[in-house]
């Protein structure tokens, strides 16, 4: 990942996911810091795609929440890639 650290929110019913990331990470020896799950609401992280911080977001999703996140992260000027309407 050469420098960058990874903020992941995922979706609300599969919170165990995240904390097996968490756990890989953590096994694989990475440094503490450079993944970080976020249990947020759409809000929230509405202000984390804002925060200048946050270079890039990447979504898979429906087409609504990929809207959603095009939207904003274009009003801000980040790197957005969305994996959208996919099954």
């Amino acid at each position: 990942m050469v420098g960058n650290v990874l903020l992941l929110k995922h979706a609300e019913s599969v919170p165990q996911a995240a904390l097996a990331f968490a756990r890989l990470f953590e096994e694989a020896g990475a440094p503490a810091g450079i993944y970080t799950n976020i249990f947020a609401s759409i809000e929230q992280v509405g202000h984390v795609i804002e925060d200048p911080r946050v270079r890039g977001v990447t979504l898979t999703g429906s087409e609504r929440a990929g809207a959603a996140v095009g939207e904003r992260a274009g009003r801000n000027l980040k790197k957005v890639v969305l994996g959208i309407g996919r099954k």
